[in-house]
């Protein structure tokens, strides 16, 4: 794994107009202390990635999921990566 760095969209988000708390997030994602949040924000470790996608759907997509896995994120959610094959009829 490379080294981690602050993530900007995290802290970004915490700081704007209307954002959950640090606590408020923390309950919707199911973090157990308000520090894994803030490491998370500080680049100290990064969300699991189940945990990730829980942070994109609180944050309505403002601090999406493959931020936290920019090398591998195509992997892990390999639907992201591929064109939608849905058509209207």
């Amino acid at each position: 794994m490379s080294k981690l760095t602050p993530c900007a969209e995290l802290k970004a988000y915490l700081e704007s107009d209307g954002a959950l708390t640090i606590a408020e997030l923390r309950e919707r994602v199911g973090a157990k202390k308000d520090d894994q949040i803030r490491h998370w924000r500080d680049g100290v470790r990064r969300p699991k990635p189940i945990t990730a996608v829980a942070i994109e759907r609180a944050t309505a997509g403002a601090v999406a999921r493959n931020v936290w896995y920019p090398n591998e994120w195509q992997e892990i959610w390999p639907e992201l990566s591929q064109p939608s094959t849905s058509t209207k009829q």
